[in-house]
């Protein structure tokens, strides 16, 4: 049975007219029978038919099968005991809502909990089951927005999803010694991460925001690191999407207060997204909030911890590329100072930094910036000379 089925199946996806007209109208019955077996893989096997079917099949020949979804659904539930089976099938359903997906907005009702409950059971199922379950939501919102975004709580659930999934982010003992970032596998937290930007592009910002920032209030007040540091990187994630200014202005006046806190990874993530807001909303950041946020940079590349210190100098060169020089000549005696300790580090991230900083006072400034070339220069020449080894190549060519 399990043999028949899947030969159906493949064949649907090679020659769906032949498929149709040799065995189309015993289908029905065969996802009517199948789909009780007592053998999951049978069951299995019944389900990728009848996406197949959905997948390949046009519109007005799957119409009359549309009725089986609930029972199919029902099959999935049953295999959460089978998990290869069932990732196989969600697998199945996220390729249907890339050709399909007029298949599942009836049924919304039965499939947004289910989906809802596998992304959750984090206790039960593995990350790639639960992450092919969220794809689903999402893919299908991409497809449907205004669909989903009329289905009760649905916006507030998956940013809440989102943000979840965005707590399972890893410890990280030696993080502020890891300067390299290599290859690691998707996450759930790069999900919860990407999956946050495209419900809001799909569904609208202004739509989404309300529920975001619900969602960042709630997590910032948590005692743990990992709340505010999700609740930080949503908003991150969000800020391209925001209009209105005054949300620009909650969000500016939350990032800089979260900068004092006492876990270096949130003033990290702070740093990040005060960099990431200031490109998304020059000049009006910049003009409106520089006098907040230059002092509070300034103060961050004195920070303990290097790799907080020297994304500092990252998110300062985020904001002061599109500031005028009025704003920026004030600070410069100060900022140069400390870039310039910075410049003769030990650690090369704050060397690299350092100099892609002063590249920018430098631009900003102009011909205000002539005092401070006796004490640049020097050290530019030294870096140039002596940093050859493989891992100093963006060192060097950030002196030149």
């Amino acid at each position: 049975r399990e043999a028949a089925l899947r030969v159906v199946k493949d064949m649907l996806a090679i020659n769906p007219p032949v498929v149709q007209t040799l065995v189309g109208d015993k289908i029905p019955r065969l996802l009517q029978v199948c789909h009780t077996d007592t053998c999951p893989q049978v069951r299995k096997e019944c389900v990728l038919l009848f996406a197949a079917v959905l997948e390949h099949m046009p519109q007005k020949r799957w119409e009359e099968l549309r009725g089986y979804l609930p029972a199919m659904l029902g099959v999935l539930q049953q295999l959460e005991s089978c998990e290869d089976e069932l990732h196989e099938c969600l697998q199945a359903f996220v390729q249907v809502v890339d050709v399909a997906p007029n298949a599942f907005q009836h049924s919304l009702d039965k499939i947004v909990p289910m989906m809802l409950t596998i992304c959750r059971a984090k206790d039960r199922l593995l990350d790639g089951t639960r992450q092919m379950a969220f794809e689903f939501l999402v893919a299908f919102t991409e497809k449907r927005p205004k669909t989903c975004g009329k289905y009760p709580n649905f916006m507030q659930e998956v940013v809440l999803l989102c943000m979840e999934f965005m707590l399972e982010i890893d410890d990280g003992n030696d993080w502020e010694d890891d300067t390299h970032a290599g290859y690691v596998d998707v996450s759930n937290y790069d999900v919860g991460e990407e999956n946050i930007d495209r419900f809001a592009k799909a569904l609208g910002a202004e739509a989404v925001l309300e529920h975001v920032f619900a969602c960042v209030r709630q997590f910032v007040n948590q005692e743990s690191w990992k709340p505010r540091y999700a609740a930080i990187m949503t908003l991150s994630q969000c800020a391209e999407t925001v209009v209105q200014e005054q949300h620009v202005d909650e969000i500016v006046n939350l990032l800089v207060s979260l900068l004092r806190d006492v876990h270096p990874r949130v003033r990290f993530a702070a740093l990040h997204a005060i960099g990431q807001t200031s490109t998304d909303h020059s000049p009006y950041l910049q003009e409106t909030h520089h006098e907040l946020i230059l002092p509070t940079l300034l103060r961050l590349m004195d920070d303990p911890v290097v790799r907080v210190a020297s994304h500092a100098c990252a998110a300062f060169v985020n904001f002061a590329e599109e500031l005028d020089v009025e704003s920026l000549l004030p600070y410069a005696p100060s900022l140069m100072t400390k870039l310039c300790q910075k410049m003769v580090s030990p650690a090369r991230l704050a060397k690299e930094q350092a100099i892609t900083a002063i590249a920018v006072v430098a631009g900003v400034v102009e011909s205000e910036f002539v005092p401070y070339y006796q004490e640049v220069v020097p050290v530019l020449k030294h870096a140039v000379l002596t940093a050859t080894a493989a891992e100093e190549r963006a060192l060097r060519g950030k002196a030149f």
